[in-house]
């Protein structure tokens, strides 16, 4: 399993504290010509209160998060990532999380994203694991329940034909 782990400024520790970013807006010279290979697929975690109504004003304008991390990854290759979740403002008290993240990628641009998303919490034998699968387009946010939380997990593919999509991927994302 090849994997890269790219991190637009995780925001520590996050089940109390919110930060504005901004999250799921469009790059438009993405992806290039070629054949897909791999996708970066940004994931949010959003109190249900901050996010809005409609997705697409997600691309208008910062919105507050309470965490925010990106990774590359190949199609069908699962990638494993820490997701601790806050208890308290100082976070001296943490849920232990773990995410592992499988995208789907589609043959076209135009084709379905599908995202699958394994949440567990806590650990030993009283962990408890959620599965969420959704579907989007390129550049499209999804959002999901983070299960036991108040908020929402929000999604973001962005397919990238190479290593330039890659670059110019995080040129675009840079505030």
């Amino acid at each position: 399993m090849r994997w890269i782990l790219v991190c637009f400024g995780m925001l520590g520790c996050a089940g109390v504290a919110t930060k504005p970013a901004r999250i799921a807006h469009s790059c438009p010279n993405l992806p290039a010509r070629g054949a897909l290979s791999r996708a970066y697929i940004e994931l949010a975690s959003v109190r249900k209160r901050d996010l809005p109504r409609s997705l697409a004003k997600l691309k208008q304008q910062p919105i507050d998060v309470q965490q925010v991390t990106g990774l590359v990854a190949e199609d069908q290759s699962p990638v494993a990532l820490d997701w601790d979740r806050c208890l308290d403002s100082k976070c001296e008290l943490k849920l232990s999380r773990t995410l592992l993240v499988t995208g789907y990628l589609p043959e076209r641009v135009g084709e379905p994203v599908r995202i699958e998303v394994m949440i567990r919490e806590g650990v030993g034998e009283h962990a408890s694991v959620y599965i969420e699968r959704v579907e989007t387009r390129d550049q499209q946010p999804v959002a999901f329940d983070e299960h036991g939380d108040r908020s929402l997990m929000v999604a973001t593919p962005y397919l990238i034909a190479g290593d330039n999509d890659l670059q110019q991927l995080i040129a675009c994302k840079k505030p």
